[in-house]
């Protein structure tokens, strides 16, 4: 059984890049060199973001979380983040201007926050198995009518649930700037997505980000 599983997998990654006759495989450094680049791009922008996370039992939508993200330079920032689960819907919201930060959540009154003087930290990490593959390739595509280079990474790995893919794809115009991203998750035999998430980009927005409160 692992032999068979193995053979799958390396049958996959060796034919999916071939499926589309526009396709063609690229490097890993190739993949994440470009999205590198489109977050270096959006350092230098104003933007808004608005990122739809489903996760999905059969066709039925069980669980959806909405988030927006707008950054307005040099200082302003604000996320919302709306879940539903069901009839149930919770709201959590903050904005960022200078040192201050706001905050509150669903309808309950603004508290606020000075930044200065507090620190943070972050960290990261991956991991690979030998019973899972990864393959990255670019195909020309248009968003919108904008035309664009289509990167996807797929990863297929074998779980407890069978053969499980993670497939991500990523939208940059002729300037490497990010148009849209989609990821969805789920197993492939038979192919059952779990999640879907779709985000899209706008930039140089028409928003303004004020102080909810003194």
């Amino acid at each position: 059984m692992i032999l068979r599983t193995i053979s799958i997998l390396i049958l996959l990654c060796a034919v999916a890049p071939l499926a589309f006759a526009q396709t063609k495989q690229i490097s890993a450094n190739e993949f994440f060199t470009a999205n590198s680049n489109g977050q270096r791009l959006m350092r230098e922008r104003s933007w808004r973001t608005v990122l739809r996370t489903d996760t999905l039992e059969g066709t039925s939508v069980i669980k959806s979380i909405s988030k927006i993200h707008e950054k307005l330079l040099p200082d302003r920032e604000r996320f919302l983040v709306t879940e539903k689960i069901g009839d149930k819907e919770t709201r959590s919201e903050f904005i960022r201007i200078g040192f201050m930060e706001y905050r509150r959540e669903n309808n309950e009154p603004w508290s606020s926050k000075d930044l200065r003087g507090s620190g943070n930290g972050s960290g990261s990490g991956n991991g690979s198995s030998n019973n899972s593959c990864m393959q990255y390739t670019e195909e020309p595509d248009a968003v919108e009518g904008v035309s664009a280079r289509r990167l996807r990474q797929l990863s297929i790995e074998k779980t407890s649930e069978g053969l499980s893919f993670d497939d991500i794809n990523v939208w940059l115009d002729q300037n490497g700037l990010f148009l849209k991203s989609e990821r969805v998750k789920g197993l492939l035999e038979p192919r059952i997505e779990k999640t879907r998430s779709v985000m899209t980009y706008e930039y140089d927005p028409k928003i303004t980000i004020e102080a909810p409160i003194k």
